[in-house]
């Protein structure tokens, strides 16, 4: 035999199923930091992939070959200076050694800038990816293990993002980033959804 339904109102709802308590609270507060590193990590890849064009020409020093390349290096001087260091020879000048950016360390200069704003796409491609991923992994698994698989897979990808000893890699590395960080971002979304009370 069926029971009857009745509607009950929201405060008689809450009221059946508990207060908001410790747990609860503690779930909400590891969703919020889960989104606070989520977005630190997406403004990191953003700015730490374009902002350094300017940097990076204020660093760049004329290489001499000798005493008599005076010319050579004036004309290397007046190229730095009107920042046209793409007409010279690439034996001419080298970065400084303040600092290794991502534009110093795989030479994004002279004609091969679009590869750093590449790599911003390759990051959110793989976010978009990364969503996809997430519907498949949380139909068979709990949300908290997308959750920890995905900031394990963060915290990995970020590490072989910053040793990448070539370009390509670090291009594979951002899209696997991105796919985590979406896995993880919508995991601690759907949680601090799920919230409820004993």
């Amino acid at each position: 035999m069926k029971g009857k339904r009745r509607d009950v109102s929201v405060e008689e709802a809450i009221a059946l199923v508990g207060g908001f308590g410790v747990a609860q609270r503690v779930q909400l507060l590891l969703c919020g930091l889960s989104w606070a590193i989520g977005s630190l990590q997406t403004l990191t890849v953003i700015f730490g992939s374009i902002g350094h064009f300017r940097e990076t020409y204020d660093r760049i020093q004329c290489v001499s070959s000798g005493d008599d390349d005076m010319p050579e290096r004036e004309t290397c001087e007046r190229a730095l200076e009107k920042h046209n260091v793409c007409l010279l020879p690439r034996s001419h000048w080298a970065y400084g050694d303040s600092g290794q950016t991502l534009v110093s360390d795989f030479d994004l200069l002279c004609g091969k800038q679009w590869l750093a704003y590449f790599s911003i796409m390759m990051y959110f491609v793989g976010y978009v990816a990364g969503c996809f991923a997430w519907m498949v992994l949380a139909d068979r698994n709990q949300r908290r293990l997308c959750l920890n698989l995905g900031r394990i897979a963060m915290g990995l990808f970020n590490i072989l993002c910053a040793t990448a000893p070539v370009l390509w890699l670090l291009l594979v590395f951002r899209f696997f980033l991105g796919m985590s960080l979406a896995v993880m971002m919508i995991s601690a979304f759907v949680l601090s959804y799920d919230v409820m009370g004993q």
